[in-house]
Order: structure tokens, then sequence, then C-alpha cells
């Protein structure tokens, strides 16, 4: 927690481990607190990457805010939070580099302040929890001086360049909705899907059969190679673009000659059978928690 520059602490609460037994406190009692915190109005809390911190509280049974009777209902923070890295975004939203919008990256380029790499106290195998009090500190307390910085940084940036409204009324609104779309997840009706993947062999076994005998014989139609032979030299078709493993299959090449010849209409046919098959059909269930829900990510910086 930092609230001033240059100056923040480190609460270590319990995870179930003993480690930092004299200094930490209970998870339960915790929440209650943060609850305190992000139940009250008048506050403005800045996190960055808030939309994840926020899952950890609701997952470790934070609740607070209007929350509906119906299962599933949205709990809100009832304070401000302002995201660093969304702000970041917004004002810059075309940044490169895979850790662009990291508070590491964005310390070091906006403000100039290198910081301890997570690396450097969390060992390859460990987690978190066998960090020994003294490295924790300065990490934790450092993190949340930068996210300060940075919010000081922003925030006037943001004014300056006409997206006060959007961050606060948009962006930071759907900020905590998105969070508890993520956490209640999407219902999977896994025996639609099982009755749904019988009728989809049965077409991709005729849309074989179809391509064999409008071919004159079998071939792995998933084989480039052998789909080129069958393209462009047995029906004699003409070549698009050129590859390293030779001319070019994809969609769009078999969309231009679908005109001259049924053959690449049909194996784009049953491409979008194979398609809907590997990618939906069987994948999906198996991405599936015990409720028969998926949890998937939502991006608000991309």
């Amino acid at each position: 927690l930092c609230m001033q520059k240059g100056e923040a602490i480190y609460v270590p609460v319990s995870g179930g481990q003993q480690l930092f037994a004299e200094s930490e406190i209970s998870r339960t009692d915790a929440v209650k607190i943060l609850e305190r915190l992000f139940g009250c109005d008048r506050v403005t809390v800045v996190m960055h990457n808030g939309k994840f911190d926020w899952q950890v509280l609701r997952t470790n049974g934070l609740k607070t805010g209007e929350k509906s009777g119906k299962k599933g209902g949205c709990c809100k923070p009832e304070c401000r939070i302002a995201d660093t890295m969304v702000a970041a975004w917004l004002l810059e939203p075309d940044r490169n580099g895979r850790n662009a919008y990291s508070l590491e990256n964005l310390a070091e380029t906006k403000l100039g302040l290198k910081g301890i790499e997570f690396d450097e106290i969390v060992k390859k195998g460990q987690t978190f929890a066998d960090v020994s009090l003294d490295k924790a500190v300065p990490y934790a307390a450092e993190d949340a001086d930068f996210t300060l910085q940075l919010w000081q940084f922003f925030e006037p940036l943001l004014e300056k360049n006409g997206f006060t409204e959007l961050f606060w009324q948009t962006e930071m609104k759907v900020l905590p909705v998105l969070a508890e779309m993520e956490l209640y997840g999407i219902h999977l009706d896994k025996n639609a899907l099982d009755s749904y993947s019988v009728e989809l062999e049965q077409e991709i076994t005729l849309a074989e059969k179809d391509i064999y005998k409008t071919v004159g014989h079998e071939f792995n139609i998933a084989s480039t190679k052998q789909l080129q032979e069958v393209l462009f030299t047995e029906l004699g078709l003409k070549p698009g673009k050129k590859t390293k493993t030779g001319y070019s299959t994809d969609t769009a090449v078999l969309e231009e000659l679908a005109s001259e010849n049924p053959v690449p209409r049909k194996i784009l046919e049953y491409r979008s059978l194979t398609k809907l098959q590997s990618t939906y059909v069987e994948a999906l269930p198996k991405l599936a928690d015990s409720n028969s829900r998926i949890h998937t990510s939502f991006m608000q910086t991309g």
C-alpha cells in the first residue's frame, strides 16, 4: 500500500503457511479490512492490472457494492478504481513489445525508475509465499510506490488528451464487470456438443467421400503436399502465391479457384467442418470447469 511517493508498506497475509508468523495477518481479517477500503465511495484505489487484483480479492471472499439476488450477480467496488495499465493503453495504444504495459516497463520508460524484478526474488519452482520477509517488503512496497507514481504521471495526461471522461465513465466502470464475467464463466452444454460431434463426424465423412469421388481417388486432404499435387498437377488449376513448401493452398487461394473447379469449394467446406470439430466441439469441453463453465479472458488493453 502506498499513499505518498517514495513511501510504502507491505502487509503479509497468511496463505496457510507460518512463514511470517509474527507479522502476518489472517486472510479473513485482511479481506474484512479491504472490504472497508473498496466499499468507501470517497476513496480512489490505484491499481496496475486492476481486473486481476479485483479477481484475487473476490476469489478470497471480498464482497462489496450492490449484489443482485440471482446467482452470478455482479459484485462491484464502491470506491473509485484507477487502473494505470488501462491509462497507459488509452494514451499509447500502439506501444510495442510483449510486456509493453507491464508495471516494470512503464516505470522504467515513463518515470526512469528501475525496480526489483520478480525473477530476482522468486526462484524457479517457488511462489511468492517462499520469499523471505526482508526481500518481500521492498519488492511489494516498490510495486505500490511505482503504481502511485505512474498514476500521478498519467492523470494529467488523460485530462490533457481529452480521455478523462472515457477513462472514468467507460473503462473503469466496465473493469469490475469484465472481472465478474471472467469469474462467473460461460456455461457449456456438453450433451448438446456430444450430439453435434456425432452429426459433424457424419458430415465430415460424407464431405470426404464427395471429394474422393470428384477427384477420382483417395488422398490425405489435410496434407498440403498431396493437395498441391491434386489441385495443380492432376486438375491443372492455375496456382497462386508460392510458399517455401510449394504453391499455397490457403483459404484465399481456394476461394479464387472455386469458380474454376468444384474441388476447391468442397475442400473449403471440408475444412470448415473439421475446424468446427477440432477447435470448438472437441476442445471447449476440455476447458470447462467442474460446473461445465468456461472462464475466458477479456482484454481491456488490446
